[in-house]
């Protein structure tokens, strides 16, 4: 009797273990280069994170920026979630929308960054009010409760003026330097791009952000 029992035991163990085996190989097979995501760089970044590439004046961005604060939400501690403005859009002139790549940085820095894309994007797409330059920019920073001397000086300063210019270098120097042309695009750790095109709920989005956050190769 303890033949049998040990045998059966022996066999629903190796039956677990090939179907956990077959999971594993279905979730590795679930996600295809070229398919689901794309290699656009050929090393990872020293740290794990998502970035969202995108422009306030475009209404995919504004539609999609949900999905971003739901994918935000799903990351680990240890993930850190970053947004990188680009300036390519025809309804601005390249001046403003740096001014924008500007702003986004000047309002993490001051503490109010998820407010104030709430703000910039409503400005320009629920209310239908675009921006002349920078002088506009603080305005909306001002009524949404941001001391204006503390914008200027956020603005102006050498590490804002860094971060932004490196969202420009980032944005020429994507997928080997073929540049980014399409927005809202999400990276994970630097080398690979998420494709939307088979991506049909946000279940698959996130799962598909951890299984990259996840890949070494």
């Amino acid at each position: 009797m303890k033949k049998i029992v040990t045998s059966f035991v022996a066999l629903l163990l190796s039956t677990v273990f090939a179907a956990l085996s077959l999971s594993a190989q279905a979730s590795v097979l679930l996600y295809e280069e070229g398919k689901h995501y794309a290699v656009v760089s050929k090393t990872l970044s020293s740290k794990p994170n998502v970035t969202e590439y995108f422009s306030f004046y475009c209404p995919h961005c504004y539609k999609f920026e949900f999905v971003a604060k739901e994918i935000e939400k799903g990351l680990p501690d240890s993930v850190k979630f970053q947004k990188s403005h680009v300036d390519f859009m025809r309804s601005a002139t390249p001046e403003t929308q740096q001014a924008l790549s500007r702003a986004l940085v000047a309002a993490d820095k001051l503490d109010v960054g998820h407010k104030m894309i709430e703000a910039i994007f409503a400005h320009i797409h629920k209310d239908r009010k675009p921006f002349s330059g920078e002088a506009d920019i603080r305005k909306l920073f001002v009524e949404n409760g941001v001391d204006g001397k503390k914008f200027d000086n956020a603005m102006k300063s050498f590490s804002v003026k860094g971060a932004a210019n490196k969202m420009k270098k980032a944005q020429s120097d994507f997928a080997f330097g073929r540049g980014i042309n399409s927005v809202p695009t999400f990276v994970v750790n630097g080398k690979y791009q998420l494709l939307a095109a088979e991506l049909k709920s946000m279940e698959d989005y996130q799962n598909l952000v951890n299984y990259l956050l996840e890949k070494k190769e």
